[in-house]
């Protein structure tokens, strides 16, 4: 029983290894910026990141997070725009 076609294998196997390279590349551009932060700042944001303070930083206000409908309109997007690009159909 076949679920798709060869050629959609393919592309969803190239897509794959693309955002792996894509997920790769943030990686190193987040311990990068956690290194520049650390020697050339003076600052240690590792522990920030864990507990989410950080040391010596002023209390601020509440986050503000945008209403549920924005974030479902913009996920619907980026599954729209995605289908667009990927032929999925």
């Amino acid at each position: 029983m076949r679920w798709v076609s060869f050629e959609t294998g393919r592309r969803f196997a190239h897509l794959h290894a693309a955002n792996f390279e894509l997920l790769l590349l943030l990686i190193g551009v987040h311990l990068t910026a956690i290194a520049f932060y650390r020697l050339a700042r003076k600052e240690s944001l590792v522990p920030a990141m864990i507990h989410g303070f950080k040391a010596g930083a002023p209390s601020a206000a509440a986050p503000y997070f945008v209403p549920w409908w924005r974030a479902a309109l913009l996920a619907a997007g980026i599954f729209m725009l995605l289908a667009l690009l990927l032929h999925i159909r």
